[in-house]
């Protein structure tokens, strides 16, 4: 009869003040007085155990939180939006919800207020859910974290928005705002001020949409160094497998995004270093492990601003990306397009300084009708592949000039015998060689050192240095096919597919 009587009372109140009592509620900790001598924390914990599978309104103020609130019992919370949980003495955390004994129990929620980790515990941990929502929570202060999601007790599927990160107090330097062992979490509209790490996912299959991190406003520990939490700063930190982010803004770290997972996208997302921090050597990506693709983002420049580091053994992929304020433009990863036959081919993928692969997906020359109609006065026909030269020194520059070329293509008719390869490099010289062709898929590996010179193709006669091909310099990547590969057959349909060319080994 109580619950029944405090609805009532909740719904008349709801009428008369929306914006101060909340739009749902079972009972609100004002049907919960003080007793004597009870702490702000204990007469919380008292209010959230009397609810199970409920929900709970606080109102606005302060509460002082001398005990961790544990919320054990499905019972979800609402806090006005003037509602601040406030550290009063070292915890662990302010608030610990614990869901696992309730495992994919639907629509638990913790929404609104403030939690204050005061600079003397973290502010809020998140165990085993499925699903959980949140929205409009402000995390200040945090010793270690903001939001811890645990996806190691169990559970995915968190469902968060319009959350608030912030630091104002001195000492938290290494702190992280919102870390996720979790998966399959979609975190959206997000900000965080100067915290350490922005986001940080661990876990996989999560989403992060609109976020945004930046940071430099917390003074310098002691003269002559970065803001606190600018040193070692990273923005986005993804470090489990198959995550997305998508239209968010790194902006102002030491690294904007490290990427330690493999599946990773970053789509249509920012970088920019805010100068007047004085943060210097900045890296855009960082990327330590796992393959992953970057397209469609844009880039500012400042002194000293790298935008990709990697690491032998990783594979990406960039694309359509927009930069700002960086000389020679068209050697920039990904913002050249790489065009065969009036298509757009994927810029080269680097998996290490042993691998580079110029075409992923199969293109090439299909023609059904006779090749002395297509070739025509020319009687040749290019398909041409442009080579970013100084993204791929910039990314290895430890790599050699190559061992081999390994290509994988096919004959799309029974005439077609042969293609001619041709390399090219940014001096002009280029070497080549007839490529055999079948009607299966065929992977054929050519020495680099049995490349016979196209002198042929420099009409000043100038000789090449010795050692042939040098992948360090390559330019373009040219495959002719031509009346003279088809004289006895130029009267009938010709076409070919290729469908990967790798040169791999650092050579001497």
């Amino acid at each position: 009869m109580k619950k029944l009587s405090s609805f009532l009372f909740c719904a008349v109140t709801i009428a008369a003040s929306a914006a101060d009592r909340g739009n749902f509620c079972d009972m609100s900790l004002d049907d919960f007085p003080a007793l004597p001598g009870e702490s702000d924390s204990a007469r919380i914990q008292r209010a959230v155990n009397a609810l199970p599978e409920g929900s709970l309104y606080i109102p606005k103020g302060t509460y002082r939180m001398s005990a961790t609130l544990m919320v054990t019992n499905r019972c979800s919370l609402q806090l006005n939006r003037g509602a601040t949980l406030r550290a009063e003495k070292e915890l662990a955390y302010v608030v610990k919800i614990d869901a696992r004994p309730y495992w994919r129990t639907w629509n638990l929620f913790f929404n609104g207020g403030i939690i204050d980790g005061n600079g003397l515990a973290s502010c809020m941990a998140l165990d085993g859910f499925s699903p959980f929502y949140m929205r409009n929570v402000t995390f200040l202060n945090g010793k270690k974290f903001g939001l811890r999601v645990n996806g190691e007790a169990g559970g995915g599927g968190i469902f968060a928005n319009d959350l608030y990160f912030r630091c104002t107090k001195r000492g938290l330097a290494g702190n992280t705002a919102l870390y996720s062992s979790g998966c399959d979490g979609t975190y959206t509209d997000c900000l965080v001020v100067d915290w350490t790490v922005g986001f940080r996912m661990d876990g996989g299959g999560n989403r992060l949409t609109g976020c945004h991190a930046w940071g430099g406003t917390v003074p310098p520990r002691e003269g002559g160094r970065l803001p606190e939490m600018l040193e070692n700063s990273v923005c986005f930190h993804i470090a489990g497998w198959d995550n997305l982010v998508r239209d968010c803004y790194a902006d102002t770290a030491t690294i904007g995004y490290l990427v330690e997972g493999g599946g990773v996208q970053i789509l249509g997302s920012w970088f920019l270093n805010n100068t007047r921090f004085k943060l210097d050597g900045t890296v855009i990506v960082d990327q330590r492990g796992g393959d992953l693709v970057v397209a469609d983002c844009r880039f500012a420049n400042s002194p000293g601003t790298q935008i990709y580091k990697g690491r032998p053994g990783t594979r990406i992929s960039w694309s359509n990306n927009v930069y700002r304020g960086f000389p020679n433009r068209d050697n920039l990863p990904g913002a050249a397009k790489y065009v065969c036959n009036d298509r757009n081919l994927a810029a080269p993928v680097c998996e290490s300084a042993d691998l580079w692969e110029f075409v992923q997906d199969a293109d090439g020359i299909v023609y059904e009708s006779p090749a002395s109609e297509y070739l025509g006065a020319r009687k040749s026909r290019p398909v041409t592949i442009s080579v970013a030269t100084e993204e791929m020194n910039r990314m290895f520059p430890g790599a050699g000039p190559g061992k081999e070329v390994v290509i994988r293509a096919r004959a799309t008719t029974p005439d077609t015998k042969t293609v001619e390869v041709s390399f090219t490099q940014n001096d002009g010289f280029t070497w080549g060689t007839n490529l055999p062709l079948r009607a299966e898929w065929t992977e054929t590996r050519i020495p680099l050192s049995e490349l016979k010179f196209f002198s042929h193709w420099r009409k000043d006669g100038t000789q090449p240095p010795a050692g042939g091909l040098d992948v360090r310099k390559l330019q373009r990547i040219t495959l002719f096919y031509g009346i003279w590969l088809c004289r006895d057959s130029a009267d009938r349909p010709h076409g070919f597919e290729v469908s990967s060319i790798r040169i791999v080994g650092r050579g001497k």
